[in-house]
């Protein structure tokens, strides 16, 4: 698969294997932005895990982390990043990406008020239909804080010139990451919402990781805001079959055809490797054989851990289509963003 915007990219010069595939990440050894918790002072301090000399110290900062990826799929907002503040104590830290750029590229920014950086590349930042890398932190509970991408402070994301947008509000209610958990950090819903359309919500949804048996992993998460309940199935149209099924918005798959075997506890299916498959969504209430999004040429490898994410679909909106976005969890990224891309 393919990365989006290469000019995001651009601003991280030489960062490599740093923002590695959370598997991959794990011992690396390479330089990446990490919070920890700060010892008993209840807030957070950056610290970087490169250059280690092999202190004791250096160890324990290594050894309790945890992993977090930002996935935008809201349709229209603009490009974000995050601020994160153990729950409860109002002490946001960050931007994160921002914080890592920094942190690799050191101050890459010609100027922390501008959303430019040096050579005319585009602010730090995730925009829609994209997700970060993972980022490492201290494992703990966390407040979230959705700012805009490029910014200089953790100042709360506004009305960015989006019409009747109210901003969003901080999320405080996400369950608490573990050691060595991957966990995606979901960006969805409307500003704006249009009649039933789903307004903006914040979830974090468990990764595998690891490839839990069979030849490739798949899941399925629903982000389409009109959308309350899709079906993932292979094919389309009138040649369609059902995989997973009845899958939320807001949420990983739960259940999958009963012909197909079961889910993990992080919604995957074990299913054996696609070449130029077909792959579609439709409502789960629908009998009809119509596609909400739909693509021809699926690839899914031999070892692959793969979640699909229906995106898009605004009511009213033809600037953001229903589409399919295929990431691979379990590919090292090599910059900020994961190895994601549009199901054509």
């Amino acid at each position: 698969m393919r990365r989006g915007s290469s000019a995001v990219l651009a601003v991280l010069g030489g960062l490599g294997p740093s923002a590695a595939a959370c598997s991959a990440q794990h011992g690396s050894g390479g330089v990446q932005s990490t919070y920890d918790s700060g010892g008993d002072t209840g807030t957070l301090s950056p610290t970087t895990d490169g250059g280690s000399d092999g202190s004791a110290d250096d160890e324990a900062s290594t050894s309790s982390q945890t992993y977090l990826r930002i996935a935008h799929v809201s349709p229209d907002m603009p490009p974000i990043d995050v601020c994160v503040a153990l729950h409860g104590t109002g002490s946001f830290q960050g931007p994160l990406i921002g914080q890592l750029v920094a942190a690799t590229a050191g101050d890459a920014r010609e100027d922390a008020d501008t959303d430019t950086v040096e050579g005319g590349a585009a602010a730090p930042g995730v925009a829609y239909s994209q997700l970060s890398a993972y980022l490492a932190l201290g494992p703990g509970q966390y407040d979230v804080r959705i700012v805009s991408g490029g910014a200089s402070s953790c100042s709360p994301l506004l009305d960015a010139g989006v019409d009747g947008a109210a901003g969003v509000p901080d999320s405080t209610n996400l369950p608490a990451l573990a050691v060595d958990a991957c966990t995606t950090l979901i960006v969805a819903g409307e500003i704006s919402p249009v009649g039933t359309d789903q307004g903006v919500a914040v979830v974090m949804l468990p990764d595998d990781a690891v490839l839990a048996g069979g030849a490739a992993s798949l899941r399925a998460i629903n982000a389409m805001p009109s959308e309350p309940s899709l079906d993932l199935g292979l094919g389309s149209a009138t040649m369609w079959l059902p995989l997973l099924t009845d899958v939320r918005f807001g949420a990983a798959s739960t259940r999958a055809n009963p012909d197909d075997g079961a889910l993990d506890s992080n919604g995957y299916i074990s299913i054996a490797p696609l070449s130029a498959q077909a792959m579609s969504v439709r409502p789960s209430s629908s009998d009809a054989a119509t596609d909400t999004a739909s693509a021809s040429s699926v690839t899914v490898p031999l070892g692959s851990i793969v979640t699909t994410i229906a995106i898009g679909g605004k009511t009213g909106d033809s600037a953001h289509p229903p589409a399919l976005l295929l990431c691979t969890d379990n590919q090292p990224s090599g910059g900020i963003l994961a190895d994601c891309s549009i199901a054509q």
